[in-house]
């Protein structure tokens, strides 16, 4: 009878024992698996529109700039309808993705003898960026980012534009590649970027879309250590040039 007892007794904690290594693997399968959908979804979400943009290159500058020279009689001086024009970025970190603007941007292009555009200025006020929350954008606006009180602008000069050959070869349905000095943060960097450019009597647009690498411009804040933002910067440029605008 005490054997019988005792094999019972054993048997009974045996399978306690195996059901409860059962439980816990389950359960830890359970929250690997879990675990694995929210990266997955993590992942997801940091998918913004930064990523599918086509991301300027850093050209090599001149080791000496060219004297400005002189508009010939023939040359044409179009201004930038700040009305009609945008001037935008997205920012993203990752947990998500910000758009923000300069409003009221100013410039220039000039046409020469031949029509084709020959020089181009654009230029914000970094003071005048608009964002939300509030909050988010008084912090874009100090140190961490622009830093507005010591570089209240920036700015886009152009060097070179040169159309795109029909090749397949080209960006999202580019007309044109351009290459300029950019001015941001007090950095300046020669980039290159495709863009598609419509020249029609005394009307220039120009549109472009593409990305750059913020600490190329010393803005090297990380943000949270929860939520760090991306290096990467989308500029979205949409610009119309004309007579008296």
């Amino acid at each position: 009878m005490t054997t019988h007892h005792t094999t019972h007794h054993t048997t009974h904690h045996k399978t306690l024992r195996t059901t409860l290594r059962t439980t816990f693997r389950a359960h830890r399968s359970s929250a690997y698996a879990v675990g694995a959908l929210a990266l997955i979804a993590l992942l997801g979400a940091c998918s913004t529109e930064i990523d599918g943009a086509p991301r300027a290159e850093l050209a090599a500058a001149p080791a000496a700039e060219a004297p400005a020279r002189a508009p010939s009689a023939a040359a044409r001086t179009l201004e930038l309808d700040g009305a009609a024009s945008s001037v935008e970025f997205v920012g993203a970190k990752v947990t998500g993705s910000h758009r923000g603007r300069f409003p009221g941007p100013s410039g220039r292009v000039e046409l020469g003898a031949d029509g084709a555009v020959s020089a181009m200025e654009l230029s914000v006020s970094t003071t005048e960026l608009e964002i939300e929350p509030t909050q988010l954008r008084d912090h874009l606006k100090s140190a961490d980012f622009f830093d507005v009180e010591a570089f209240p602008s920036a700015r886009f000069q152009l060097a070179s534009i040169a159309e795109v050959k029909d090749d397949g070869a080209k960006d999202d349905g580019a007309t044109h590649r351009v290459t300029g000095d950019l001015t941001i943060h007090g950095r300046t960097h020669r980039v290159s970027f495709p863009a598609t450019v419509q020249i029609r009597d005394d009307v220039v647009t120009a549109a472009a879309e593409f990305s750059i690498d913020r600490r190329d411009f010393d803005i090297t804040y990380k943000g949270m250590a929860d939520d760090l933002i991306k290096h990467d910067v989308l500029l979205d440029l949409s610009l119309r040039f004309g007579r008296g605008a």
